[in-house]
């Protein structure tokens, strides 16, 4: 009785539980009947817009792309692809940028932002401390679009290019290029006379540093200003040749010989060491030489919320 009393109850509760949830699945369909809900391509471009006005750049780079692939037809689609570029872009995920740009550029090869879509990847580039590829894109602007308001900007990144890889007479060359109606001619122009005049910067000479070490080691690292090298090179050179001659005087010539084999290393590698901290002398003026001529005409991007777009700022001191 008692097993046939368990089984009823076990019957009804099933009974019971599933009566009321195709109850409830009757009033859910009943309530939600006919609604739902639409986005157009205006509402999924702008909701896309405000994650990355918030600077919430991936979120809106997953809402760019939906975009895309919700709204194949639309017109904005150009504007979405290079919106993914910029949010990777404004990251700061380089690699990602240039990705995107490319993207852009094969889907939208003769579109009304390709000129800068070459430009943001040539940045990319050069961020990515890429200096030659990011002179490439540069260039294409300069042949394919001469008359974009980018072709100055590209003009100076090459030359700016040219300064980190150290090649004064290109940078001093690409400066030049930028004509005098340019809002960037003053910039250029005393940034290629501040090159000029980086010869009268008092650079020490390798060469000599090197033969004054080998007359007398430690003196071509004092030349350099590296008074604790400079000492430390002439006790050590000191000591084995010291040693050398007593081992040799003492006609010990084994350890004699061993010292000498030492100080021919010891030796060699000071006049090695003289001109390489030389090298790195010269290479400390140039570089807070070239740090103060960026601090003095104060470079940087900025961003115009008018057009929003970037742009290449330049302050110029007097």
């Amino acid at each position: 009785m008692r097993e046939s009393h368990f089984v009823f109850l076990l019957i009804y509760a099933l009974s019971f539980f599933s009566m009321s949830y195709t109850a409830l699945a009757e009033e859910s369909n009943s309530g939600f009947s006919g609604k739902s809900i639409v986005i157009n391509e205006n509402t999924q471009f702008k909701f896309a817009e405000q994650f990355f006005y918030d600077r919430d750049y991936f979120r809106a780079i997953t809402e760019y792309k939906k975009f895309i692939y919700c709204f194949p037809e639309s017109n904005l689609r150009e504007m979405a692809y290079f919106k993914i570029g910029e949010a990777y872009f404004k990251g700061q995920k380089w690699e990602q940028a240039i990705e995107a740009f490319a993207s852009m550029k094969e889907n939208f090869p003769d579109g009304r932002l390709i000129d800068r879509a070459y430009y943001f990847t040539g940045i990319s580039y050069y961020n990515k401390r890429d200096y030659r590829s990011s002179r490439n894109q540069f260039k294409i602007i300069l042949d394919l679009f001469p008359a974009s308001k980018f072709a100055d900007n590209a003009k100076l990144q090459i030359a700016m290019s040219y300064v980190e890889e150290r090649k004064w007479e290109e940078a001093k060359f690409s400066f030049k290029k930028i004509g005098k109606k340019s809002d960037l001619f003053h910039f250029a122009d005393n940034f290629a006379l501040g090159l000029e005049e980086m010869n009268s910067l008092h650079f020490k000479s390798s060469h000599f540093g090197a033969v004054i070490a080998a007359i007398i080691p430690g003196s071509g690292h004092l030349y350099a200003g590296r008074k604790r090298d400079a000492a430390t090179a002439f006790l050590l050179n000191s000591a084995f040749i010291w040693g050398a001659f007593e081992s040799f005087g003492d006609e010990n010539y084994a350890v004699g010989g061993i010292l000498a084999f030492f100080e021919l290393g010891w030796y060699f590698g000071n006049i090695y060491s003289a001109k390489n901290s030389i090298h790195k002398y010269n290479k400390r003026l140039e570089d807070e030489y070239i740090k103060h001529l960026k601090e003095e005409k104060n470079i940087f991007f900025g961003i115009n919320h008018i057009e929003r777009s970037y742009s290449l700022r330049v302050t110029l001191r007097f």
